[in-house]
């Protein structure tokens, strides 16, 4: 799991969570990379992230400046699951659950745009040319 869906789920349903921080988040993280937004949230300031156009990084910044325990206490628990009893999460397990997230994604934009049934039918017609 990246920093930024753990920090998510984090937010996610509590006090921090005024109805667009997530979506915001997952909106630059899209535009950058995981580990670029961590970067930034992590060396730029509030005002800088906002100038930059990162509302949701700018959020987190926000977070990090104004309750360093929560956030110094999710960056403890990210570790601690990060190398916990599992050991440490393998960068090619990170890359293929992102690569499946993304699949998944353009899987389900298809769907919304010309439906299940005409997608069933590529995914029969891709799984025979294979």
């Amino acid at each position: 799991m990246e920093f930024v869906e753990f920090i998510v789920k984090k937010i996610r349903n509590t006090d921090f969570d005024d109805g667009y921080i997530v979506q915001q988040i997952l909106c630059d993280v899209n535009q950058l990379t995981p580990k670029t937004a961590k970067r930034y949230v992590t060396e730029f300031s509030p005002s800088k992230l906002g100038r930059l156009g990162c509302l949701g990084l700018r959020k987190l910044a926000i977070i990090k400046r104004d309750h360093p325990e929560i956030w110094n206490q999710w960056l403890q628990e990210y570790e601690q699951m990060k190398h916990g009893k599992q050991g440490v999460i393998a960068d090619e397990d990170l890359q293929e659950a992102k690569e499946q997230d993304i699949a998944f994604q353009h899987l389900k934009k298809a769907v919304e745009l010309v439906g299940i049934n005409k997608v069933e039918l590529w995914l029969q017609k891709f799984k025979q040319d294979s």
